[in-house]
């Protein structure tokens, strides 16, 4: 009888990987209780064994019941030691080179102790004496420009976040199947037996890709590289590739070869040790990707994949407890009358409390402390989903209050708060019924509610909505970890040359959070879609300052009459817009200001077009600033002496000769204006197209008759009261050095520059307007969505948050030189040094010092000259000056030509100390001479005259301790008088 049961209960279980576990057990416990009831006990065992039977069986199968769900990829595993090698090379390409070399010395130290006898393999076992070492050797090899304790903690946090979620392991099986492609193209072998041909003919640690040929014995690797007659056969190398250059390689007529391997077998180390010596002898240049004959046949686990269950019904039960709702202390009160929960964990509180009622009060708190460790599900009341969210908040903020933390990965701990916070977050359902018996400090509801406030005002936030922001940058909530770690990536490099500058952390996260962070590949995207037509634009991301431009406006959406219907709240740009075209909003987002010679063929189309655009009350801001000479008598002054007149003189739309249907569009006197000159262009010559001042003369006499002509056409350049707003014009194009461009009609679309070939690539004047302010039109939804700016913001203060305003252009250095599609074309020199040693190319002397070490050092030994008595701790603007053999002026052999370039160089040179000097100049500019001869002397009176000037200054040094030493620094006027002298 007691089998029969048993059978029938398996098969009305199914067999789930969820419940074979607790199949097995059920298993074991009915076939010794069938033992039990057949054999003749006595009852005192019988019960005895009974009793064991139910304190054990069911344990084992209550204890945790959470869901745990793993990713697991294709491929197979990949070495932790091969995805710390691809984590350092994103730093740089020096770092991994130097990261190789760290375990190259440390090899014995860590076959000696770290690994057992016989194991061939680093890390190929859960070994965590030598993941702490690799770890070491990762942050060593990073750690080239001596990083501040803060910057090491960060790259040491993101050191075990990338390793632990595997993030590199899809590039380091790129990199294997890449080597499995390419050895069964030269082994003509399909890439199922690729792997065993590989391994009877090398010894499976590594081999050489050289050409279309494959070297396995690196005995032969000399020999092969020598005799390697094809250099200009060089293999296809991919973004981010780890290549070894070698130093003497100055003409590129050295083969690159590919030296595919294993990281983690020692052996490996031979053929890198080989190669590496090949190629500092000028041999070769070689390129590391991995390939791996003995690999782990386990299964990768991918971490950071999250998985929601969908319950088509909640656990939780809303009862009408209306009662309980005046006070939390009535419900308490009623509890201890009677239990809501009256059996938990097997006890029966109600028939507990009848049977002893003067243990109240112990019952209460025994109930209370089994709800609080008890995981079951319960219903829940009305009452107590009130507080339950910040019930939870005051659960995770007690734990981050706590300061305590707990073990994670390769020796790091994680805060105790983010293990509460997933943990509630995951297992809410099982956490409510402890949630509930939660006090809140108000404090924490003080807090709450003057977030909501602000996130309501600011970003529109409403409660229960979700914003997920890392300094500053909007993130969907749904992001994956890889993307979020290239983030925080990009971020901490940031704040960690922010760091080490010498900037306070406090101000790091202001400035990064204001003004946003700009990576290195930033600087060089000329399609930046943050920033309207930067593709096209000649400033690129630097925008031009136009707060103090006299520009002539011809209208104002903000309070122009014909714009009074039009909403002007900014979050109406989130509606639905089906005429897909520019916005209708009464604010000034898009201003065109047109930098235009009226009487010039470019000018007048593009005059007639911003009329058209005006009466068809298209959202945009026009505005004009007149590139006419006003010392020269020209057709264009003319016309501009008329648009002054004509937009001063008319003050209402009914005196204009000129109605517009639309009563209150724009400034009367600059429609009017307007007007007359597309009237004027509309009668030109037919055949030749141009203007004549008896023509322009005959219309103004004939629209405006009371007029005096002779003050118009009479005057000599400059002396017409009319001149003055050409002038001040022409004043601002010098000051704001777009004068220097030459290459008129330009556009300012606010504050970006576009000259004329830009606006073609556009398409035209038009097409250009309505692509600048389409893609102007992202940039501001981006930012009222992130709170940088509302309403009460103008589009320049958004300019100022997130863009480069510059007060004037310069051409020598902002000018974004448009790059052509060639190989040559497509690799452009950066106009910018970055100081700290980041981002420097290897260098390709014979020296051991390396690039970015040299560049420091050199940094360090620089001598300057600055403003102020004090030695400041940050100089934003750095001007290093290169001046050739200056000490060549007193020879009087010297060349003509060469002595006009010195002299060149000796007023570059004081030129700049006079700038420094005036007014102009802040405390926060420092300049510094460089010595660039064409070649160097030993005899130090030869050079008396560099040396002078490069005594002048006291190095700079910085102050170890927390107080700034003061320092006397050069005074500028002795240099300059050294200088002015010659």
């Amino acid at each position: 009888m007691y089998c029969q049961f048993f059978i029938i209960y398996v098969c009305a279980t199914a067999f789930t990987s969820d419940n074979v576990n607790i199949l097995l057990i059920d298993y074991f416990g009915i076939l010794l209780l069938s033992l039990l009831l057949s054999y003749p006990f006595s009852k005192m065992t019988t019960n005895l064994i009974f009793l064991v039977l139910y304190f054990t069986f069911p344990g084992v199968y209550l204890g945790d019941n959470r869901v745990s769900v793993t990713l697991v990829p294709k491929w197979k595993n990949t070495p932790l030691l091969s995805e710390a090698s691809e984590y350092v090379a994103r730093e740089s390409n020096s770092a991994f080179w130097r990261f190789l070399d760290f375990i190259l010395e440390d090899l014995d130290f860590m076959k000696t102790n770290l690994m057992t006898s016989g194991e061939d393999h680093l890390l190929m076992s859960n070994n965590r004496l030598l993941e702490k070492r690799v770890k070491e050797l990762a942050i060593q090899a990073i750690n080239v420009s001596n990083l501040k304790s803060g910057s090491l903690e960060i790259h040491n946090q993101l050191y075990t976040l990338s390793v632990s979620s595997r993030m590199f392991s899809p590039t380091v099986e790129m990199s294997h199947q890449l080597a499995l492609t390419d050895a069964s193209y030269l082994l003509n072998c399909s890439r199922e037996s690729v792997v065993y041909e590989l391994a009877s003919r090398t010894s499976g640690v590594a081999w050489v890709l050289l050409g279309i040929e494959a070297v396995f014995s690196i005995d032969k690797l000399k020999e092969s590289i020598k005799n390697f007659g094809n250099p200009i056969s060089q293999p296809t190398l991919f973004p981010l590739e780890k290549v070894y250059m070698s130093p003497k390689d100055t003409s590129n007529n050295i083969p690159t070869v590919i030296l595919y391997g294993d990281l983690s077998h020692y052996k490996f180390y031979s053929w890198y040790k080989t190669l590496k010596s090949l190629s500092d002898d000028g041999l070769c240049n070689f390129a590391f990707r991995h390939y791996f004959q003995d690999r782990n046949l386990s299964e990768t686990n991918l971490n950071g994949y999250g998985v929601e269950l969908a319950l088509k019904s909640t656990e939780y039960k809303a009862m009408d407890d209306t009662k309980s709702e005046e006070s939390d202390n009535v419900a308490a009160k009623e509890t201890d009358k009677i239990f809501d929960i009256p059996i938990v964990a097997g006890f029966n509180f109600t028939q507990l409390q009848n049977n002893y009622p003067e243990l109240t009060k112990e019952l209460n708190e025994f109930h209370s402390h089994l709800l609080s460790t008890d995981d079951e599900l319960r219903p829940l009341k009305a009452w107590q989903f009130r507080d339950l969210s910040l019930q939870a908040c005051q659960v995770v903020m007690d734990a981050f209050l706590s300061n305590t933390k707990q073990e994670g990965f390769i020796g790091s701990y994680i805060s105790s708060g983010l293990w509460k916070l997933r943990d509630i977050s995951q297992n809410l359902p099982a956490r409510a019924s402890r949630l509930v018996n939660i006090n809140v400090n108000p404090s924490l509801r003080t807090e709450s509610s003057r977030n909501q406030y602000i996130l309501s005002r600011t970003l529109g936030i409403q409660p229960r909505q979700s914003l997920l922001l890392l300094n500053g940058i909007l993130l969907s909530p749904s992001v994956d970890i890889f993307a979020l770690l290239d983030v925080i990536r990009h971020e901490s490099k940031t704040m960690s040359q922010l760091h080490h500058l010498g900037i306070p952390g406090p101000n790091i996260s202001q400035l990064v959070v204001d003004y946003g962070s700009s990576s290195d590949s930033s600087a060089e995207n000329t399609n930046d879609v943050n920033i309207p037509g930067s593709r096209h634009s000649l400033s690129n991301k630097f925008v031009l300052d136009l707060s103090n431009a006299p520009i002539s406006y011809i209208n104002n959406l903000e309070s122009d009459p014909a714009y009074a219907y039009w909403p002007t709240s900014l979050h109406t740009l989130f509606s639905f817009d089906f005429s897909g075209g520019i916005r209708r909003l009464r604010k000034n987002l898009y201003n065109v200001i047109l930098i235009i010679d009226p009487a010039s063929s470019e000018g007048r189309e593009m005059l007639k077009l911003t009329e058209s655009f005006l009466l068809h009350m298209t959202a945009i801001r026009f505005g004009i600033l007149w590139e006419v000479n006003p010392k020269v008598n020209s057709t264009g002054l003319i016309l501009t002496r008329i648009y002054s007149y004509i937009s001063s003189t008319i003050t209402k739309s009914r005196e204009s000769p000129f109605p517009v249907n639309i009563d209150g569009l724009g400034s009367p006197g600059s429609m009017a204006a307007l007007s007359f000159l597309t009237e004027i262009y509309a009668n030109a010559d037919k055949e030749t197209n141009q203007l004549s001042l008896d023509l322009i003369q005959r219309k103004f006499e004939k629209f405006f008759p009371s007029a005096d002509s002779e003050d118009i056409f009479a005057p000599a350049p400059g002396s017409s009261d009319y001149d003055n707003e050409v002038s001040s014009h022409n004043e601002f194009l010098i000051r704001s050095g777009l004068r220097s461009i030459k290459k008129f009609p330009l556009i300012l679309f606010n504050g970006i520059i576009l000259d004329n070939e830009g606006i073609r690539k556009l398409g035209g004047f038009e097409d250009a307007v309505v692509t600048l302010c389409m893609e102007e039109l992202m940039r501001i939804q981006s930012a009222v969505f992130q709170g940088q700016m509302s309403d009460s913001n103008s589009i320049f203060d958004l300019y100022q948050k997130t863009t480069t305003i510059v007060p004037r252009f310069n051409m020598r250095l902002l000018y974004n030189k448009k790059k052509d599609n060639s190989i040559h074309g497509s690799v452009t020199s950066s106009k910018y040094i970055n100081l700290d040693g980041y981002s420097i190319q290897k260098n390709t002397s014979n020296e051991n010092v390396s690039n970015p070490q040299s560049l420091k050092s050199f940094v360090n030994q620089m001598r300057y000259f600055q403003k102020g008595d004090l030695e400041a701790s940050i100089r934003p603007v750095t001007m290093w000056v290169v001046v050739g053999d200056l000490d060549l002026l007193v020879d009087s052999s010297l060349s003509d030509e060469d002595r006009f370039s010195l002299q060149m160089d000796l007023k570059l040179a004081l030129n700049a100390l006079t700038f420094l000097r005036s007014g102009h100049s802040t405390k926060g500019i420092r300049i510094s001479f460089i010595y660039n001869p064409s070649k160097l002397t030993e005899v130090k009176s030869a050079s008396w005259l560099t040396r002078a000037l490069y005594l002048v200054g006291y190095p700079v040094n910085t102050s170890s301790s927390n107080e700034i030493t003061r320092r006397k620094y050069a005074d500028q006027m002795p240099a300059r008088n050294l200088l002015y002298a010659w």
